[in-house]
């Protein structure tokens, strides 16, 4: 007799923790949902407050590069200043 409450008591403990276990992952997969979605929010309205840096072309490829810069990082070529 002994012994099957010793084994009963045994498996109610499994399955409690089982329980527990699962209701913890439940938790945890909620909290990184939760911060996945603040994160996409916060993400999304930082968008319009970037500055646009000023730009001129490079006068050998013709692409976009910033004002300051000395060698163009699209042809690597060095950029001729106008003073």
């Amino acid at each position: 007799m002994a012994g099957e409450k010793t084994v009963l008591m045994a498996i109610v403990t499994i399955i409690i923790g089982a329980v527990i276990d699962s209701i913890e992952a439940v938790l945890v997969g909620f909290v990184v949902l939760i911060g996945g979605i603040l994160f996409f929010i916060i993400d999304r309205s930082s968008i319009g407050e970037k500055k646009e840096e000023p730009v001129r072309k490079c006068q050998f490829c013709n692409t976009e590069i910033p004002v300051d810069a000395v060698f163009c990082p699209y042809c690597k070529k060095k950029l001729i200043t106008e003073t």
